[in-house]
């Protein structure tokens, strides 16, 4: 349902939200933070042990970019396919994470040159595919590809090119390194008589790959705190609801996860829609809305042609092209496998329209 987030910073990089459903009782939750702070009472310690991610296949690639460089996965493909046609990463189109032995070397020979050879774990990140996974080319950092670029003029790359070598870097030569122990604390924060569990990392114990790719989001004025009353930064209500909408990083996912579209094809599907008018993005935060002609569209499509807009329709005919690729089936029988489809497409296309003119006469 609809409703209002209360949106509190209580530090630089940490923020609370609480969703209340009525407007007065979220001013409420405002005035009292603002005049009586947040209590954080903690409940546990623990010290994890956290594993590296493996590098970049296309649909990670799209989903972390999306998230945190906040481009659209059609910029993402585009920016990549010109570092891969300027040499300095691999393929960009692929489902797999294998690292080759070339791509090893790579990552030895960067951290040897870094003073972090201690740390290299190689790993093979499961077995040899069509492509390997996204890596770059060579042993050199986003800082050495900036100084290189000064004497090549004629290689004209963006900041935003910087920022996705940046990336893709740092996910491979973390990926070969060592794991990192992290102490993460537990709290209960009360707001009056609202509570929410949180739970933060305060300290690092042992960095390994941390060093190269960092994501937590460390909160160290909070270790050894057993209690602490904290008065936020900022606090703000926003309109909020409790269904979220899809970003691009949420869709790119589900589309790996039901197995529609393949690496080449998640971007371009995105692009498309957005092309059409069905879908917008919103700025800020990428999320995709729905327009009016995208509901309209999708409304007569599932009514009147159900079978062949549905996921499992796309799933097997890419199936079918996956057995040609594999030379289970040839192309022709792939083909003819198909035909009958198509003429029930036809039938019903021209079903559809005489449903769709006989909808428009009696509304």
């Amino acid at each position: 349902g609809r409703g209002y987030n209360v949106i509190i910073k209580l530090f630089n990089n940490f923020t609370l939200i609480v969703f209340i459903r009525s407007k007065e009782e979220a001013l409420k939750i405002v005035d009292y933070v603002t005049n009586s702070g947040v209590r954080l009472v903690k409940t546990r310690d623990e010290v994890r042990t956290l594993q590296p991610k493996p590098p970049y296949s296309t649909d990670d690639l799209l989903v972390e970019a999306s998230n945190k460089l906040k481009l659209p996965a059609v910029t993402v493909m585009k920016l990549a396919q010109e570092l891969f046609e300027s040499g300095f990463i691999t393929y960009h189109r692929t489902d797999s994470t294998h690292v080759s032995g070339v791509g090893v070397e790579v990552a030895k020979e960067y951290t040897t040159k870094k003073g972090i050879s201690n740390d290299f774990r190689p790993r093979s990140w499961g077995g040899v595919g069509t492509h390997e996974c996204i890596r770059p080319t060579k042993p050199i950092d986003v800082d050495e590809l900036s100084n290189y670029l000064i004497n090549e003029p004629y290689m004209r790359l963006t900041y935003n090119h910087l920022r996705l070598y940046d990336l893709i870097f740092r996910r491979f030569i973390a990926s070969q390194l060592s794991e990192a122990e992290v102490k993460f604390s537990t709290y209960v924060a009360s707001i009056n008589t609202l509570e929410k569990v949180i739970e933060v990392p305060v300290s690092v114990l042992r960095y390994g790959f941390l060093k190269v790719y960092n994501n937590l989001i460390m909160l160290p004025s909070l270790e050894g705190v057993n209690e602490v009353v904290l008065k936020p930064k900022e606090v703000k209500i926003v309109r909020g609801s409790e269904v979220k909408l899809l970003t691009i990083s949420d869709v790119v996912r589900l589309m790996k996860d039901r197995g529609i579209g393949r690496p080449s094809t998640y971007a371009k599907a995105i692009d498309n829609n957005v092309r059409h008018g069905y879908l917008i993005v919103s700025k800020r935060k990428l999320c995709l809305i729905p327009t009016k002609l995208g509901v309209e569209v999708y409304d007569i499509l599932s009514k009147h042609l159900p079978d062949i807009t549905s996921e499992v329709m796309t799933r097997e005919i890419e199936g079918l092209l996956d057995a040609v690729r594999s030379n289970l089936l040839s192309r022709d029988e792939a083909l003819t496998l198909l035909i009958g489809d198509v003429v029930g497409i036809r039938l019903r296309r021209d079903i559809l329209l005489s449903n769709v003119q006989e909808d428009l006469i009696t509304t």
